[in-house]
C-alpha cells in the first residue's frame, strides 16, 4: 500500500492524539467502503486498542465490526470455544471478549451458562469440552459464604475450603483451562472495613485472604486479575450497582469492558497470539529532545522536570515488560552513533542489555521494521511498535498491515497510559521460558555478531560448540511442553494443540515425548522443541515436531530426527505435514530429510533394526 492509501490510519492517529472517540468512529463508518481488507483490519485494531474511558464507545466499535461482516482482523485466526460460568448475570461480557480477542486473531465461539449455576456444574454436571472456562464470582457469592459480619475467622476458612472444592471439582470436568477472576470491592463499600477484633477479620483482610487462595490453587487452575482490570476501568464505578438491583449483574458496562479486554490478552497470551517484540522509537518516545542534537546528557529524561520523571517511568514499564520475555527493538531516525546514550546518560532505565536489536538509520521506519523481523525470526504480526509520529506509523503499517501500533506523546503520561492500559502484555500464566528470554535473545545478538565475522557458515557452527539434551515430559519442564504447542506456529509440522489431558493420553497409548534444549558458547535457549513419536501399525508415526526458529540452521533438525528414529528402533517412521498460513517454513522438511513422499501429506522413511 501507498502512504496515501493509510490516510484513515492517520485520521485515526491524529483522533487518538486529541482523544476524540467519535471521529475514530466516523473515520471506521466511512473507510471501510473502499479500503482493503488489511487496511480495515489494521483500522478495527486501532479502534480496539484505543483506550477509551467511555464503555459505549466499543459498543460502537463492536456494531460496525458486525455490520462488516466481522471480518478477520489478524492472519492465521485461531478458533477456541469458551465457557463463562458466574453467580449472576453476565451476558453483556460476550460483545466484548469477542471484540478484543478478534483484534488478536482469535474467534471465539463463546457459550453463557445459565445462571447460577457454577457449583451446580462444578458438582454435579457432566464432563464438557472447552478450551477455556471462566468462572465469575461476585462479592454477592462471597457475602453468602462469608455470612457473619465481621467475618469470623471460621467462616473465612470454609469460603477458602469452598473454594477450593469447586475449583477442584470443576477442573477435573472441563477439559481445557479452568479460570477464575479474583474478588474485588463491590460497588458499596463495607462499614468498618478495616476494623480487626479477635477471632474476626475487616472485609477488606477477607478479599485478600480468598484471593491468595485462588492464588495457592494455581496448579489447579489459572487467576485473571479481574481486581486491576476493574481499578484501571473506574473501581466502584465499574462494579455493579444499579445493574445489581436491576438485573442481578456483578458489574456495569465498563467492567464489562475491562473482563473482556484483561481475559482475551491472557488467552492471547496462553495460545500464542500476543505480542512477542515491543519495537520503540527513541527521540520524544522515550525522552524529550533529540539525542543527536543534545547530546547524551541533554536529553529530558531525570527527576529534574515533570516530564523527565514521566519518561523515566515509561522506561521502567518498558524494561519490566522486556522482563518478562517479550523482546525490545529500537526503530529511530538516527545516527547510530548516538546508540551510547543508553550507558552514557545516568537516568537511563533502559540499557543496552534490554535490547534484541537496535536500527538506527535515516531511511524509511518501514525499512528499518523488515530488517528487525529478519533478526528476531518472526512476523510483524507479533509486533508492537510505539513512536509519538503518527505519519511514520502509518507509513509502517502502509507496508506491514497486521503489526499494531501506539501513538506515543506528547506527553510522557499519555504513552504510558496507552501502553498499559490497552493490558497489550498480559497473562495468566508464565513459564520459566518466558523469563529466561530475555536473557536468550541476547544471546542470539552475539551469536549474529559471531555470524557476521565468520568466514563461513560451517565456520561458525563449528566455533559454537553446541550441546543439545533430551528429556521425557516431567514437571520441570511441562508447562513450557504446553505453551509451545499453543505459541508455536511456523516450525511445526502438524500444529496440533495438544493439551495437557492430550499427553497423558497419548502416553497411556505407549508415545513417546521429547523435550529438546539447547546451549551453545554464548549461553542457553532453554527449551527449543518438542517431538512425540506414536506407534503405529507398521512402526511408529511423528504426531507433534515443532521447534523455535531461534534455533534454525543450529542442525538441531538432525538432532530430533535422530531421536525419533532411536525410539522408533526399526521399520517405518512415518510423518506428515500439514500446511497453514504460517508453517510454510518446513514445507520441505521431511524430503530434505531423506523422507519419501507417500501420497497426500503423509511422508515414510525405512529405518534399519
Amino acid at each position: 500500500m501507498a502512504l496515501t492509501d493509510v490516510q484513515p490510519v492517520i485520521d485515526v492517529l491524529a483522533s487518538v492524539k486529541d482523544g476524540r472517540d467519535d471521529a475514530i468512529i466516523q473515520t471506521l463508518k466511512s473507510a471501510p467502503a473502499g479500503c482493503s481488507p488489511e487496511l480495515v483490519a489494521a483500522l478495527f485494531r486501532l479502534a480496539i486498542f484505543h483506550v477509551s474511558k467511555d464503555p459505549l464507545y466499543y459498543r460502537k466499535v463492536w456494531n460496525l465490526w458486525q455490520r462488516s461482516g466481522k471480518p478477520e482482523l489478524k492472519p492465521a485466526t485461531a478458533q477456541i470455544t469458551v465457557e463463562i460460568l458466574a453467580d449472576g448475570t453476565v451476558d453483556a461480557v460476550k460483545p466484548y471478549l469477542e471484540l478484543f480477542l478478534a483484534a488478536y486473531g482469535v474467534a471465539a465461539d463463546i457459550s453463557i451458562a445459565p445462571y447460577d449455576t457454577v457449583e451446580s456444574e462444578a458438582f454435579a454436571g457432566r464432563v464438557k469440552d472447552f478450551d477455556l472456562s471462566l468462572v465469575i464470582l461476585s462479592e454477592r457469592w462471597l457475602r453468602k459464604s462469608v455470612s457473619s459480619f465481621p467475618a469470623s475467622i471460621e467462616d473465612v476458612t470454609t469460603a477458602k475450603e469452598t473454594l477450593g472444592k469447586l475449583a477442584t471439582s470443576l477442573a477435573q470436568k472441563r477439559s481445557g483451562v479452568v479460570a477464575f477472576t479474583n474478588f474485588y470491592n463491590g460497588a458499596w463499600p463495607a462499614p468498618a472495613g478495616t476494623a480487626a477484633i479477635e477471632g474476626h477479620l475487616p472485609w477488606s483482610t477477607v478479599i485478600g485472604e480468598i484471593n491468595n487462595e485462588l492464588q495457592r490453587l494455581s496448579g489447579t487452575i489459572s487467576v485473571i486479575d479481574l481486581q486491576q482490570a476493574l481499578h484501571l476501568a473506574g473501581g466502584a464505578s465499574a462494579a455493579g450497582a444499579l445493574s445489581m438491583i436491576r438485573m442481578r449483574s456483578p458489574l456495569e458496562e465498563g467492567g464489562f469492558v475491562a473482563v473482556g479486554r484483561e481475559v482475551a490478552t491472557c488467552i492471547a497470551h496462553q495460545i500464542g497470539k500476543s505480542h512477542r517484540a515491543l519495537l520503540t522509537d527513541w527521540d520524544n518516545t522515550l525522552w524529550g529532545g533529540e539525542v543527536g542534537e543534545t547530546g547524551s546528557e541533554g536529553i529530558e529524561l531525570g527527576p529534574e522536570t515533570p516530564d523527565g520523571f514521566g519518561y523515566q517511568l515509561l522506561q521502567s514499564y518498558i524494561r519490566d515488560v522486556n522482563s518478562l520475555g517479550v523482546a525490545l527493538a529500537t526503530v529511530s531516525r538516527n545516527d547510530p552513533k548516538v546508540a551510547g546514550v543508553l550507558e552514557e546518560n545516568r537516568h537511563m532505565r533502559l540499557r543496552r542489555d534490554n535490547f534484541a536489536a537496535l536500527e538506527l538509520s535515516w531511511g524509511n521506519k518501514s525499512d528499518a521494521v523488515g530488517r528487525l523481523k529478519d533478526q528476531l525470526n518472526f512476523g510483524t504480526d507479533f509486533m508492537l511498535y510505539i513512536d509519538d509520529n503518527h505519519v511514520d506509523l502509518a507509513e509502517v503499517i502502509s507496508h506491514f498491515p497486521y503489526i499494531d501500533v501506539v501513538l506515543a506523546g506528547p506527553d510522557p503520561d499519555q504513552s504510558l497510559q496507552r501502553l498499559s492500559g490497552a493490558r497489550f502484555f498480559n497473562s495468566y500464566r508464565l513459564t520459566s521460558g518466558d523469563l529466561n528470554r530475555r536473557q536468550q535473545m541476547k544471546t542470539l545478538r552475539h551469536q549474529r555478531e559471531a555470524s557476521a565475522a565468520s568466514s563461513s557458515k560451517e565456520e561458525f557452527l563449528a566455533s559454537l560448540d553446541i550441546k543439545i539434551t533430551v528429556e521425557d515430559v516431567n514437571d520441570r519442564n511441562r508447562d513450557r511442553v504446553l505453551q509451545l504447542l499453543q505459541k508455536t506456529n511456523q516450525f511445526n509440522l502438524t500444529t496440533r494443540r495438544h493439551q495437557r489431558d492430550d499427553l497423558e493420553r497419548l502416553a497411556r497409548e505407549g508415545a513417546k515425548f521429547g523435550v529438546f534444549e539447547y546451549e551453545d558458547r554464548f549461553g542457553s535457549q532453554g527449551i527449543i522443541g518438542f517431538m512425540i513419536v506414536s506407534p503405529a501399525a507398521d512402526g511408529s508415526e511423528i504426531d507433534t515436531w515443532l521447534m523455535s526458529c531461534r534455533v534454525l540452521n543450529r542442525e538441531v533438525e538432525g538432532f530430533m530426527l535422530g531421536w525419533a528414529k532411536q525410539v522408533a528402533g526399526s521399520g517405518k517412521l512415518t510423518g506428515a505435514y500439514i500446511p497453514t498460513e504460517k508453517n510454510n517454513l518446513v514445507s520441505g522438511l521431511y524430503r530434505d530429510m531423506g523422507f519419501r513422499h507417500v501420497g497426500g501429506e503423509r511422508y515414510e522413511l525405512e529405518i534399519g533394526s
